[in-house]
This record gives C-alpha cells, sequence and structure tokens, in this order.
C-alpha cells in the first residue's frame, strides 16, 4: 500500500496536488487550523514529504497514524460491522468507536471518528482534541445511589449487561496497550457509589481491572473486582453469559466477592524487593537511564526551580517528583512495578529530579489559577487534566498544558464541570449573603462585608498578580459561622474533602505551617486565639510574598528561592497580638460576624455544595470573565495609596465589572480599607490607649504629678524620653502594661505604628537638641476618649 496514495483519498484532503509541484493541501490533524479556514498541512508526493507549515509538525508515518490509516484499508474504505456511540453528559455524541468487519480468525479491527464540524453529516477519523468519555455516560449520571455500576473492557459487554437490566460502562479502547487509559477524571463519576469491575481472563485485563480499581477506591462506596468461574482464556463476561450462565449466578458471584482493598505499603526495608527480575542492583544506572528514556517517551520533565516534575502526556496530568507523592508511586508502580522498596526507587528518583533540573522545560506550574496579564486571560484548573480559558468573550475547555501553563494537583482537589447555562449571582446569592456579617464593630456595612468577601474570594483567580497576599479574618463569638464560612469556601474551591486546618495540632510548629502552605492554594486555620511565637513573622512573610529557600537536589548545596503563592484565612474569636501586629494587620481584611440565629447541619450544607459545585464554580467563572470586559489600564483604585494596592486593583476591577452598583460599593470598600486596618491593628493595643489618654492630660509639674492649668499636652513637643516617663506613670495608674522599657523601644514602637495611629492622631516629629521630639493631636476621625 502507498501511503501517499492512499492520503489524497483522505476526507480532510482541500486542494489535490496541481502542476509540476505534487503539493496537495489538507487540513492538519495536530492542531485546529479549521477554525482560521487556511489548510496548511502540505503533502508533496514527488519529494514524499508531509509537513504543516504553522504548527511544524509532520511525517508520513505520523500523519499515518493520525489518520488512521494503519491497515491494509484505511478506515473509511472498509466495511462497518457496527458503531459504539459515546456521548457527552449532556447527551450529544462526542465520538464514536467503529468496529469494522473482518475475515473468519482476523483480528477484530477498531477505528475512532468523530463528527467533523465542517460538513454535516461527515467524519473526522481521529479523537484529535476530544475529550474521552465513558461509554453510556449520562445512564450511569441517571442512575439511583443505590444502582451498582458494572465496568467492563468492551462495549459489546457493556451493551449485554444492559440488557440484562445492569448499568454498565467501559472507557475507550478498553485495556488496549494503543491508548486503553482509565483516566482521573473518570473517577467523579464513582462518588459514593457501588462499583463491579469484571476483568477479561488475560494479563492486561486483569491488570487493567486492578488499575481501575485503585483509582475509583478513594471515591467510590465501595469496589469489587468480580473473577467468572470457568472462564475460557481471553474471554469475557459476553462468552461467560453465552456459555449459560445467568444474572442470578453473576449475582451470587458478586454477593461471595470480597471488597477491593488497595496493596498497603510495605514498611521500609534495607533489602531490594527481589520479586521483580527486570530492575538489578548492580546496574543502577543503566536502568535509571533506560527508565528516564522511557518515561520521556510518554511526556517530558519541567524545571520548576525549587521543585521539579513529570508532566505525564497520556493523562494530561503534571505530576511531583518526590518521594512520598502518590501520583508518582502510582505512575512507577503500574507502569514500571518500581515500589518504594525496591533500592532502585530513590536511585531513580534522584536521576529524574536530575534530568528535570538540567534539561527539563521552563514552564509556569500554577494551582487552581493563572491570570496571563499579556494577554489578559484567566485559566482556572478543573482538577482532571483540563483547564477553562477565560477571556473577555470567550470561556472554553482547554487540555492541561496547552498553552504552555501547568497546574498541579492539589491535595483534596475533586475535579468539576463547566456549566455555561449556570445559574447567575448563585454564588452571591446561595453562599455570600447567607453568611450573617455584622456592621457592630466593623468599619463596613452588611452590605460592604459581603461585597468586600466577594472581591476576596474572586481575587484568587489573579493571584499570579498580587505578589502581596491578602490574608481574610472572620472574627465572631463561637456559633457564629466563621469556620463553616472558610469550609464551605474551601469545599466549592477545592472539593468536598476539603477541611480547616488548627495550628495547636501541628506537631512542629512553624516547619508544618510551611509545608502546609507549599502544598496547597488555599488554607484555612481556626480559632487562632492564642499568642503563638512565631505566628506574627510567619503570616508578616506570607502577606508581603516572602521567597522561601529550598535545596535544588539531595547531592548538592544549591539553593532555589520559591514563592509562596498560598491564600490564607484565619479565624478568631478575640484576635491577639499575633494578628494586630501593624505588618500583618495592614495586609488583613477582617470581616465581623455575629452568632447564628438558627443553625443548619453540616451536614446537608456539605451536600448542597456537592450538588451544586458545578453551577457554583460555573458561576465563579462567569464573574470573572466580567471582570475581563473592564480594560485593566482603565481601573482607577479609589485609594492608590494602601498598602494593598494590587488586591485594591484587582477588587475594583471585579466590581466594575459586575455592573455600576457593585462598582460603587467596591469604590467605597477600598476607600475605607486602609482605616479598618488601621482600627483593627490600634484598638486593643497598649500604646494607642495611653497616647489618648496622655492627650487628655496637662503639661505635668516640675515636682511631679499633673497641672490642671492652661497648657495640655495635645499639640506639646515631647522628647522621646520624656513621653516614656509621663505614659509610664499614667500605665501604672491604670494598670496598663506599656511595651517599651527604653526611650529607644519607645521610639521604634511610635515609628512603625505610625501609619496605623494615623487615623486617631495627627503625629508630628522633628530632630531637638536632646534627640527626636514628637507633637500628637486629635484627628477628624479621632474623639479624643479611650
Amino acid at each position: 500500500m502507498d501511503l501517499f496514495e492512499e492520503f489524497l483519498k483522505h476526507p480532510d484532503i482541500v486542494q489535490q496536488p496541481r502542476g509540476g509541484n505534487g503539493e496537495a493541501k489538507a487540513w492538519c490533524p495536530w492542531h485546529a487550523d479549521r477554525e482560521g479556514g487556511n489548510p496548511s498541512l502540505g503533502i508533496n508526493t514527488q519529494k514524499r514529504i508531509v509537513k504543516c507549515f504553522v504548527c511544524d509538525k509532520g511525517g508520513a508515518k505520523p500523519l499515518a497514524k493520525a489518520w488512521g490509516i494503519n491497515q491494509d484499508k484505511p478506515p473509511w474504505e472498509r466495511d462497518i460491522d457496527r458503531t459504539y456511540d459515546y456521548q457527552r453528559a449532556d447527551g450529544s455524541l462526542a465520538f464514536q468507536v467503529v468496529r469494522m468487519k473482518t475475515e473468519p480468525g482476523e483480528d477484530k479491527v477498531f477505528f475512532q471518528r468523530r463528527p467533523d464540524p465542517a460538513a454535516a453529516g461527515g467524519w473526522t477519523w481521529n479523537l484529535q482534541g476530544v475529550e474521552r468519555e465513558l461509554y453510556h455516560l449520562p445512564e450511569i449520571r441517571a442512575a439511583g445511589p443505590d444502582d451498582r455500576v458494572w465496568i467492563v473492557e468492551g462495549e459489546k459487554d457493556v451493551d449485554r449487561l444492559r440488557s440484562l437490566g445492569l448499568v454498565a460502562t467501559t472507557n475507550p479502547m478498553g485495556a488496549s496497550a494503543g491508548g486503553g487509559k482509565w483516566l482521573v477524571r473518570f473517577n467523579r463519576e464513582f462518588r459514593k457509589r457501588l462499583v463491579a469491575i469484571i476483568p477479561d481472563n488475560d494479563g492486561p485485563g486483569k491488570a487493567h481491572a486492578v488499575n481501575i480499581a485503585t483509582s475509583v477506591y478513594p471515591k467510590s462506596g465501595e469496589v469489587k473486582i468480580v473473577q467468572l468461574p470457568g472462564l475460557a482464556e481471553k474471554g469475557d463476561v459476553s462468552d461467560w453469559l453465552d456459555a449459560g450462565h445467568t444474572l442470578d449466578e453473576l449475582h451470587d458471584i458478586l454477593v461471595q466477592t470480597l471488597a477491593f482493598e488497595p496493596e498497603t505499603p510495605q514498611e521500609e526495608d534495607d533489602q531490594p524487593n527481589s520479586t521483580l527480575p527486570e530492575w538489578q542492583v548492580s546496574r543502577l544506572l543503566p536502568d535509571a537511564k533506560k527508565l528516564t528514556g522511557l518515561l520521556n517517551g510518554h511526556g517530558y520533565f519541567v524545571n520548576g526551580a525549587a521543585d521539579a516534575y513529570f508532566f505525564d502526556q497520556d493523562q494530561r496530568k503534571l505530576i511531583y517528583l518526590e518521594r512520598e507523592d502518590r501520583e508518582l508511586r502510582i505512575l512507577l508502580g503500574e507502569r514500571y512495578q518500581i515500589n518504594r522498596q525496591d533500592q532502585l526507587y530513590s536511585y531513580l528518583l534522584e536521576h529524574l529530579l536530575r534530568e528535570a533540573h538540567t534539561r527539563g522545560t521552563h514552564n509556569l506550574v500554577r494551582q487552581f489559577s493563572y491570570y496571563d496579564q499579556e494577554a489578559d486571560v484567566v485559566y482556572l484548573d478543573m482538577g482532571d487534566s483540563r483547564v477553562l480559558k477565560i477571556s473577555a468573550t470567550s470561556i472554553e475547555i482547554r487540555d492541561n498544558g496547552q498553552d504552555g501553563v501547568l497546574f498541579l494537583p492539589m491535595p483534596e482537589q475533586e475535579p468539576w464541570e463547566y456549566n455555561p447555562a449556570h445559574q447567575r449571582r448563585l454564588l452571591y446569592d446561595h453562599v455570600i449573603s447567607q453568611v450573617n456579617f455584622t456592621d457592630d464593630g466593623s468599619e463596613f456595612t452588611v452590605q460592604q462585608q459581603r461585597m468586600l468577601f466577594l472581591a476576596w474570594l474572586l481575587s484568587m483567580a489573579f493571584e499570579s498578580m498580587m505578589p502581596t497576599k491578602v490574608l481574610a479574618m472572620a472574627i465572631g463569638p463561637g456559633e457564629s459561622g466563621k469556620t463553616s464560612l472558610f469550609r464551605n469556601i474551601g469545599r466549592i474551591l477545592i472539593g468536598p474533602e476539603f477541611e480547616v486546618d488548627s495550628l495547636l495540632q501541628d506537631q512542629k510548629g512553624e516547619e508544618d505551617f510551611w509545608i502546609n502552605l507549599s502544598h496547597s492554594f488555599f488554607v484555612t486555620y481556626d480559632n487562632v486565639d492564642q499568642v503563638i511565637r512565631w505566628l506574627p513573622d510567619a503570616l508578616a512573610q506570607v502577606a508581603t510574598g516572602i521567597r522561601r529557600s529550598k535545596r535544588q537536589l539531595h547531592t548538592t548545596s544549591q539553593l532555589h528561592r520559591t514563592r509562596v503563592s498560598c491564600m490564607l484565612a484565619v479565624t478568631a474569636r478575640t484576635p491577639t497580638s499575633s494578628l494586630r501586629r501593624e505588618d500583618v494587620a495592614g495586609r488583613t481584611l477582617v470581616f465581623t460576624m455575629k452568632p447564628l440565629d438558627a443553625k443548619r447541619a453540616e451536614f446537608d450544607i456539605q451536600e448542597e455544595i456537592i450538588r451544586l459545585r458545578n453551577d457554583l464554580m460555573s458561576d465563579y467563572a462567569g464573574m470573572v470573565q466580567k471582570a475581563l470586559t473592564v480594560p485593566l489600564d482603565e481601573v482607577e483604585v479609589a485609594d492608590p495609596g494602601m498598602r494593598m494596592a494590587d488586591f485594591a486593583r484587582v477588587a475594583t476591577r471585579l466590581g466594575k465589572g459586575l455592573g455600576p452598583e457593585m462598582g460603587a460599593i467596591t469604590d467605597e470598600v477600598v476607600r475605607r480599607i486602609r482605616l479598618a486596618q488601621h482600627r483593627f491593628a490600634t484598638e486593643e493595643d497598649s500604646l494607642s490607649t495611653l497616647l489618648g489618654i496622655w492627650l487628655t492630660r496637662k503639661q505635668p509639674k516640675d515636682g511631679g504629678g499633673f497641672d490642671l492649668g492652661e497648657v495640655p499636652n495635645e499639640g506639646r513637643g515631647v522628647t522621646t524620653g520624656e513621653l516614656l516617663l509621663e505614659m509610664n506613670a499614667i500605665a501604672k495608674e491604670f494598670d496598663i502594661r506599656l511595651q517599651a522599657g527604653t526611650p529607644e523601644q519607645l521610639g521604634r514602637r511610635l515609628s512603625n505604628m505610625e501609619a496605623a495611629l494615623s487615623h486617631q492622631y495627627v503625629i508630628e516629629r522633628r530632630r531637638g537638641k536632646r534627640g527626636t521630639v514628637w507633637s500628637f493631636q486629635f484627628s477628624q476621625e479621632g474623639d479624643g476618649t479611650e
């Protein structure tokens, strides 16, 4: 068979060769040139060259594979035996698996095709750019929660079980070596479901069943691998039923089958695993090189500066090259039968790290979101190797890494589906407006706090343009819903398994704090009501976008600096000085809450979020898109001098994008943030309290005590030493601790808190002969009392 003759028969050929150049033009199978209406693939029949002049891919054999020309006849010229429709969740046709007619004794032949978007009723004989779906996906979703789902290896077996009244499915291409993969995102369809897997009676079939069971197990209610007795070699469930067995027998076997449990990793052992003949301890380096080459055939390594990764192109998944990473253990264990007990495992890991750091691709590695300011596009991770690309004019689903942005899965992350027909304002009306904010003790009204909270939540999509992180803090008494608020936000953004953390549970203290923040995009610490020595510095470092040092390889001392990108939230009943320190308070959004009038059961709230999560996240994406309709260079911030200038710009853009009413509220909120932060930092500070009392007093007499004469302290020039003596007298009188034992310490405290104190006092200082001279007056916002 002449490949080039077959190429010219392909329905994607747009222009046959003309003249003497022998050049045909066709739609390229490797990128979406149909969208621009310009065929970019050149096929030169004389020079026998295949080349795309846009994406630069080519070659006769790759094109034959892409077009399905891998048999004696191309698929569109063969006789079709039967077709199997793979549908999307909404029932629309995603693609077909086509079984061809074969001669007796000939192996089964299957092809895949998808509807041709450019020709009604036409087909494109590949799955380029098409999302893989489970067979009969709509039926799985429509089934009741107690209906067991049967997973088998082929479409024929699925339809046979369906004819018996069972709910059944398979993944495209079963367990075939040519691409049969169980994708991680399939697992979401089996959440809390009963699952039964029937393997074909051969090695690949049994291994495929274990792979599926291991992957589905964490989400399902129960998994069983059902072995059919008396099944012939390479036989399947259809063969078993054809032999006269019945549905009742199948149920009896199911009842007797024990539930599947993944293998528990053994304790570390100094001895290598002797059951694996291929990987020999004496050949560690050659084996490591061989495995590295094999991995390169399935993806590429990524140099993330401080961290290293492998991007598995088969699953469009980024895998963290770290010994305890679950996905790495699964990859090496299932594909190459290497586990952590093997001596090769540690040696190979170091080799892979070196490969990534020396020859790996430099890519952006993100969690949850990424804002590309140059393109004005937001990417949201959908949690299943897909990404939502949001621009001002469109929202589209892309593969992870397709645009050069790689997303790393987060712990507890659950996939979600984008619903273009989602209910608008669902996130605001169903979640934010239900929070029992109060204006008691707050600079903001309840409505302003709602808008501020929405702006903080949506700002997470623009995290990459906010090097200064915003700390969200919910303050209120017990039973006010503080914990539930952030727990629900985490379960919407990350998944139903998200939970808040406690600083008091961390046995290693600060070390665990940084580990937690480096592995997740959103972390909440609950009930931070005790003084923790290291916490103020740690919070300040997170807020200021500090970079943390990390050793690049275990075998070197080279350090890399990595930016902390976690969005952090805390709750407290009575915030301590740890949270009120000026450099922390200046980057904090404080939300005040009151006790709940009626409390809903946490279980009901969780189930509701699970049910609505797809629409809640779709609404989140829709509001982000509205913000993108406002050009960034047209955003004017109400208070451009505030410390959180990046957040203020994002919040202002979000408010304007959501409409004039929301924009006006946002402007007023941004205008008052700095005042709210200053008051929060000083409302329980002893220095602020003593300064207020001191200003109401008169000049002291030379002999001590206080003279009720004509000259008040307000506006009076006083040295730091004089101020310390007078404040110490007041502190003793009112039993208040000043927390400054020397003039130098008092001077530093005044300097550090000058911005926070300025909302109550007009502060002036100058150099005098005896040192710094201070003068204070009540500002117009201060009332002269404390």
